[in-house]
């Protein structure tokens, strides 16, 4: 039974996941072709989930350990999968748990109210049928919720910006709905040393995973602009060759010309005649080549 719970935790987790970076996808453009974008984002979001999952096992509760997590993992999961600032990544990941954890604390409040049970209790105590029950009424309201930011921000037309006076604010208002849960839901936000230790090791296994990337992406670019500046010189060189010819070419065909006016200058028109017979001969000793810059073209000639 606990693996059936395991498992429920899990995919509400995950699905979590795929809420904030659905906004995202929304505000910014996506970093990779559709079959390797969405081969990515299971990746990232089920590395992101099981984190979430593994904290949840030192410390079943609204853990800040837990949702600071989550804000880091987000953030740079984003960074991997679409193109945009992290900052601007940074603070939607705040707007967006901080929103979530105001409804899932709302819902869980009026549950307590209309109920009379100890609700929150339940919830935090540990994986259990109950605290599945919840977690499927939390992802209804969370649903909904998310339906209408999707429909906002369509018609909206927004893109993410410069965002830190914004993220400021974001902060000061995940404060203050943090506080605003551990006073009137009665959650625990008291850090444990283990699931500290823990989430710093997730939040280092991302941030390399990231860096990674970038570099490896850095190298591509790096590589892509390689060849288009060896085919540049090529052409260069080939420009060069190509006018060095044409101007002896030019100062040959000069001297030449000089000799055909000095001879008809001279009334030697026999001699002109004989002159310009040879140049006809040795037309071959003067080859004019033009160069395309295009390699396929050149290599036929």
């Amino acid at each position: 039974m606990i693996g059936i719970q395991v498992c429920a935790e899990w995919l509400a987790t995950f699905i979590e996941s795929v809420f904030y970076f659905s906004i995202i996808r929304v505000l910014a453009p996506e970093q990779y072709k559709k079959k390797k974008q969405t081969v990515m984002f299971l990746a990232v979001a089920s590395i992101i989930t099981t984190g979430v999952i593994l904290l949840n096992f030192i410390k079943l509760s609204f853990s800040l350990i837990t949702i600071i997590y989550a804000v880091f993992a987000f953030s740079f999961g984003a960074c991997i999968l679409f193109r945009g600032n992290y900052l601007s990544f940074v603070f939607v990941a705040v707007v967006y748990i901080t929103g979530l954890n105001l409804v899932e604390g709302s819902v869980l409040r009026l549950t307590e109210d209309v109920s009379g049970m100890p609700v929150s209790a339940w919830m935090q105590a540990g994986f259990s049928t109950i605290r599945i029950y919840l977690i499927i009424l939390f992802k209804l309201a969370d649903s909904f919720v998310m339906l209408a930011v999707h429909f906002i921000l369509k018609r909206a037309g927004l893109q993410l910006g410069e965002v830190r006076i914004a993220l400021a604010g974001a902060i000061l208002g995940f404060v203050s709905a943090t506080y605003w849960l551990s006073v009137n839901v009665g959650m625990d936000f008291r850090a444990d040393l283990l699931q500290t230790i823990l989430a710093l090791a997730f939040v280092f296994i991302i941030c390399s995973a990231y860096f990674y990337y970038r570099l490896c992406q850095i190298r591509r670019e790096r590589e892509n602009t390689a060849l288009p500046n060896q085919l540049l010189a090529k052409n260069y060189q080939a420009a060069k060759e190509s006018y060095e010819s044409n101007a002896r070419l030019y100062h040959d065909m000069e001297n030449h010309f000089s000799m055909i006016k000095s001879y008809l200058a001279d009334g030697k028109i026999e001699e002109a005649k004989e002159y310009l017979d040879k140049l006809g001969k040795d037309r071959g000793a003067y080859p004019v080549e033009r160069f395309t810059g295009i390699e396929a073209d050149e290599s036929v000639r």
